[in-house]
């Protein structure tokens, strides 16, 4: 029985992972039966906020705890000191988000650089890419306000942020999946009971990254 944040999935290897709290589900098949690893062994009550994979290598993303690595041959061991809710292998680079701080993690060594820190209030909830960007929705709950940030490279091939694309007030952003061109969000309207009503948008990008979105159904 899945709990808290977890849930998260990944692929690598042949072999399917599952975030379940403090450990990961690892299934050499999808029918199979799981074996249990924890990632922060010597800080068993860490939980698992994000999965993500890049090639054989399995990533962790523990808040406060860093970001952990699971090597090919199945070890588990500390990546980065970012503390990450969520995380994704994107355009061939490492992308991890605090709450606030949006950090682009050397592949290799796991130092973080610092790209985005939102005001407070704000917290990104996911990452994604389509076309030559990367994607990250962020939230304000309090105020009823969602945005979807994208950055690409700068004229020195660096990581850069480039500007954001609002969406209607009382609409908030919580998953984002780019395909051949096409962005799809999944976003939650506050309703007068105070839970969420969900909603599916179509978003076009254009050149600059910009989305403009369309709703598809609610």
């Amino acid at each position: 029985v899945f709990s808290g944040s977890t849930g998260r999935t990944a692929q690598a290897g042949g072999k399917f992972f599952v975030a379940d709290d403090d450990t990961v589900l690892v299934y050499d098949a999808i029918t199979g039966s799981a074996t249990v690893e924890t990632p922060a062994a010597s800080s068993p009550t860490v939980i698992i906020e994000d999965l993500t994979a890049e090639g054989d290598r399995v990533f962790a993303a523990c808040g406060d705890d860093g970001v952990y690595v699971r090597s090919a041959a199945g070890s588990w061991t500390f990546f980065s000191d970012a503390a990450a809710i969520r995380i994704a292998f994107v355009k061939d680079t490492i992308i991890a988000c605090t709450d606030r701080i949006f950090y682009e993690l050397n592949t290799t060594t796991g130092a973080k650089t610092a790209k985005l820190t939102l005001k407070e209030g704000w917290t990104f909830t996911h990452i994604g890419e389509n076309g030559p960007f990367i994607y990250a929705p962020a939230i304000n709950a309090n105020s009823g306000q969602s945005k979807v940030y994208h950055f690409g490279l700068d004229d020195s091939l660096v990581l850069q942020p480039q500007g954001s694309s609002w969406l209607p007030n009382n609409e908030l952003c919580y998953s984002f999946k780019g395909y051949l061109g096409i962005v799809f969000l999944g976003c939650g309207r506050t309703n007068s009971s105070g839970g969420k009503d969900a909603l599916f948008y179509k978003a076009t990008p254009d050149s600059q990254g910009f989305l403009s979105i369309d709703l598809v159904a609610e």
